[in-house]
């Protein structure tokens, strides 16, 4: 809004209060990572500004064509259940977090499944098939055009699983134009 509005100063005025403390050294922190960010103007009890860039275009993404790195979400995972081998420079607690992540899953000749607590496979799927089932099973030729929670649950119940999907089904349904128009009365 204050963008819209061609705002060229905007004070801000949150739940800051931490920050602020701790950066006229009233307070202090134990983690180190935020000692740099704690840079601030005690004569006016504010922190630096922030440069926000502004684009020409929106950058919404209705869809994930590929992974950021081209292997799946499951990829790690996976290659566990094979090899037996951790991903390179991968930290102990890493290792302990992979190898009990791992315990939920089932490989079964390339296919990964994710195994819940009453023994029912879900099959793991990529970003690709992600975008397809989403837009199938929301707006396809069968599709109600449900919320966001009731999506992710369908989608279980289909049969498929990947692990940000609750959060992906609310984005989705977020963007969808006719959901948002008609979403009250279907």
């Amino acid at each position: 809004m204050a963008v819209d509005m061609n705002v060229k100063e905007l004070l801000v005025i949150g739940d800051s209060d931490l920050l602020i403390h701790q950066a006229q050294g009233k307070w202090s922190t134990k983690n180190v990572k935020i000692i740099p960010y704690l840079h601030c103007h005690p004569e006016k009890n504010y922190i630096d500004p922030i440069e926000v860039e502004i684009k020409d275009q929106h950058a919404h993404c209705f869809q994930v064509d590929e992974e950021p790195d081209s292997k799946p979400w499951y990829h790690d995972i996976r290659r566990f259940h094979t090899t037996r081998e951790y991903p390179k420079n991968a930290t102990n607690g890493q290792k302990r977090a992979l190898k009990r992540l791992a315990n939920h899953f089932f490989l079964n000749e390339k296919i990964l499944y994710r195994r819940t607590p009453d023994l029912v496979l879900l099959r793991c799927v990529d970003a690709t098939e992600m975008t397809r089932l989403l837009e199938e099973i929301h707006a396809g030729t069968c599709g109600p055009h449900i919320n966001g929670f009731t999506l992710a649950k369908k989608i279980l119940r289909d049969g498929y699983f990947w692990m940000t999907m609750e959060s992906d089904s609310i984005r989705y349904v977020q963007k969808c134009h006719q959901y948002q128009i008609h979403g009250d009365f279907i």
